[in-house]
């Protein structure tokens, strides 16, 4: 204990000293340093923060801009309807590829052979 009681002693005048010594002007000198280092430390950070936030509201105003575009379609979504009957006979699509007969022009155009 009384080792304890020494060395807290001890640190207290060491305290003492240390607070009691003027600072030298390189120590002056590289305690502002320092401080600038960490002030533009910190102004890169509140750059990207500040970047950050402009992000934010502007995706938050596209947001609330495409909201109410979609106001409009959600109306014609509940609008009233009336459902129509299906067709007696069923409605045939065209053919996909062409028939063997020549019905049209194509292909005479298209031999080189002048048309008749």
């Amino acid at each position: 204990m009384i080792e304890r009681e020494g060395l807290i002693q001890s640190t207290v005048e060491d305290v003492d000293k240390i607070l009691e010594g003027t600072p030298s002007e390189i120590e002056h000198n590289r305690a502002i340093e320092a401080t600038i280092a960490i002030q533009g430390e910190f102004e890169a950070l509140i750059d990207s923060a500040a970047r950050r936030q402009d992000s934010a509201l502007i995706l938050a105003e596209r947001y609330a801009a495409s909201k109410q575009q979609r106001k409009p379609a959600k109306e014609i979504v509940e609008a009233e309807y009336v459902e129509l009957e299906a067709p007696a006979q069923p409605v045939l699509a065209p053919p996909l590829a062409p028939s063997d007969e020549a019905t049209d022009d194509v292909g005479t155009q298209n031999s080189g052979q002048p048309q008749q």
